[in-house]
């Protein structure tokens, strides 16, 4: 994930950037705040890819001290049923940097399959990495979802 803004009126912009962006339909993004806690740990964010939002991206990004306790699971349960159920996504793809082996196993458990090879298509920390593409199809997540009921 790109670095946060390192000042208060930098998180004021990406928010008035995220709400413009909301209402234009092109973006969603959620704060995290586990059941009963006061402190967001993480955000979420779906964006347009197709302009009627039947191809989209998402993107998850938690506090490491939330990694482990399941919340990952409970926040991609809401964020997939989101995109496939009231937005109408149809495809729903994600980038995981190479190296982010915890982050690909995240994804993998969703049901997403690695579909592509992305050489250094993103900037992380000043360097350009290499990317997998994963995505889910609306379809092969009801399958899962019928089945694991």
């Amino acid at each position: 994930m790109a670095a946060p803004p390192a000042t208060v009126e930098g998180f004021r912009r990406v928010i008035r950037w995220a709400q413009g962006a909301r209402r234009a339909n092109r973006h969603h993004a959620f704060t995290v705040i586990p059941h009963g806690g006061k402190e967001p740990v993480g955000l979420v964010q779906l964006w347009r890819i197709e302009a009627d939002f039947s191809v989209a991206e998402c993107g998850f990004g938690l506090t490491p001290e939330t990694w482990g306790t399941g919340i990952f699971d409970d926040v991609a349960d809401v964020l997939l049923a989101f995109a496939f159920d009231i937005v109408g996504v149809h495809r729903l793809e994600a980038r995981a940097a190479v190296p982010n082996a915890r982050g690909i196993a995240a994804l993998r458990k969703l049901g997403m399959q690695q579909e592509g090879h992305l050489r250094r298509c993103f900037r992380v920390n000043g360097q350009y990495m290499d990317h997998y593409l994963l995505a889910l199809l609306a379809e092969d997540w009801r399958r899962a979802a019928f089945a694991a009921a």
